[in-house]
This record gives C-alpha cells, sequence and structure tokens, in this order.
C-alpha cells in the first residue's frame, strides 16, 4: 500500500518521495512517509471505498486511523473505557450515554471527511436518507443506523444496497430489488426524520409510537406528532412547517411481476 500511495502521490505532486524514504517507513515508525501525502488525496482515495473497505483502510496505520475516525489511540481508549462501563446496558443506551456523545461531538470538525466520505456512504446504504438534511456527524448517523439493524434487524446484516438511490423513486417490480428472491414479502420500510435535537434517540419505528390518527403518530420521546407522508411533495409541505416525518414504503406480497400498491 505504501508503495502505491508513493506512486500516486507523485503523479499528483511535484514531490518526490524515493525508496530510501520508503525503507525508513518499516524501520523507524515516527519517521511515516504517509503523513506527507495530502489529506485531499487520502480522502479522494476512500471516496471510492465501501463502508468494509473504509474501516480497513482506516485501520492500516495511524495516520489515516486519526484521519478518518478523528481518534488517536488514547481517545479510542477513552471511547472503549466508556463502553465498558456500560456493559450492563444494550448498543442502543450505549450510543446515548453523554460521555458518549461528547466524544463523537468532536467528529464533526472534520467536514471533509463527513461529506466525501461518512454522507456518500449513509446515501449508499440509507438512500431515503435526504442528503440535504443539517447532520453535522454522517459517521454518527451510519453507526446508529447499523447499530439499529443489530439489534433489531440482524438478518439485514451486512448492509447492502437495497434500494434505489433517489428518494421517492417509483418502484415497479420486484426487479428493482436485486437483493430480495421472488415470492417474498418486502418488509415494512419506515424512516422518520426532522427530529429536533439530532440525538437519534428517537424510535425508528411507527409501531413503537402512539397512533394519534391516520398517518399520524405521537412520539414519546421528543414529545411531538410524527406525521408518514407518501410524496416528496408531502415531505417539503411537513418539514417547512416543522414537523417530524415518517417516510417509506409498504411491501407487499409479489409474486413475479405484481406491482407495488
Amino acid at each position: 500500500m505504501i508503495k502505491f500511495l508513493s506512486s500516486f502521490f507523485q503523479s499528483q505532486t511535484s514531490t518526490t518521495i524515493n525508496s530510501t524514504e520508503i525503507d525508513q517507513v518499516y524501520k523507524n515508525p515516527d519517521s511515516n512517509i504517509l503523513e506527507k501525502v495530502p489529506a485531499e488525496i487520502i480522502v479522494k482515495i476512500m471516496s471510492y471505498l465501501l463502508v468494509n473497505d473504509v474501516n480497513y483502510f482506516g485501520q492500516s496505520c495511524r495516520v489515516y486511523f486519526t484521519l478518518l475516525f478523528g481518534q488517536d489511540l488514547s481517545r479510542l481508549k477513552s471511547i472503549q473505557q466508556i463502553k465498558k462501563s456500560f456493559v450492563w446496558r444494550n448498543m442502543e443506551e450505549i450510543l446515548k450515554c453523554n460521555e458518549l456523545k461528547k466524544e463523537y461531538e468532536k467528529d464533526e470538525l472534520a467536514v471533509m471527511i463527513q461529506t466525501q466520505i461518512w454522507k456518500p456512504l449513509v446515501s449508499y446504504y440509507f438512500p431515503q436518507f435526504v442528503s440535504t438534511l443539517n447532520i453535522k456527524n454522517w459517521m454518527h448517523v451510519l453507526r446508529r443506523r447499523i447499530t439499529h439493524l443489530i439489534v433489531h434487524h440482524s438478518s439485514s446484516l451486512p448492509v447492502k444496497k437495497h434500494f434505489p438511490s433517489e428518494p421517492f423513486k417509483e418502484i415497479k417490480t420486484l426487479d428493482d430489488f436485486m437483493t430480495y428472491p421472488r415470492d417474498t414479502v418486502l418488509p415494512l420500510v419506515s424512516f422518520i426524520e426532522n427530529c429536533s435535537d439530532w440525538e437519534y434517540e428517537c424510535p425508528l419505528k411507527n409501531a413503537k409510537m402512539s397512533f394519534v390518527s391516520q398517518q399520524v403518530n405521537f412520539c414519546h420521546v421528543c414529545k411531538e406528532n410524527v406525521y408518514e407522508v407518501r410524496s416528496e411533495d408531502q415531505f417539503i409541505e411537513h418539514v417547512e412547517k416543522g414537523h417530524c416525518v415518517a417516510y417509506g414504503m409498504t411491501g407487499v406480497s409479489i409474486k413475479g411481476k405484481r406491482k407495488f400498491k
């Protein structure tokens, strides 16, 4: 990897990196050639990777680990210690503890990493998550969503690109869901947006809220009504009013080329 990055770096800049410097990486970790590669180039490379590859890339050396995750070894140990103190809680409760929130807030400073790596990954794996939302920490969004799947829908892991990349795109046949076999019942997809504090503590399912009226439920966490929408126009209308919004598709039994209702 080091030689590849050295070659890539030389093709993008006028700086020369010789083989002696590369050899020093193995002999002296404090003289790391990777620190000479501009962060913009590393980010550009990682922007083409999926989440597992990004994870492995970030763990390949301390430079990338700090750049990608905003952490060093001391901070990582601090986060692990916080998690150990909450070992009796489930994963969702751990993510909500105040100590961990303060640590994750530090990630918001890395704007370039957030917008060029984590934000596209959220859109790739969860395409109904609108990319124009005012989110500071996209890495935390991805972490929160995957944690929810681990706790409630482990059969959905590992995450794949199940749905179309454009929100509200009309889905006509089962062929649009390439990862689902025929003669299956597609799951209920429901996604709640516009939560006031972006704390991600509100339930992610309508079934966990109280029924108010048709297409309206009440969230006992943020004490707000959540409006279910079926189109982009409805979504925009409610968001402009400051409402919490849930949108998604209800799957029906499909055989062959039957369409959604």
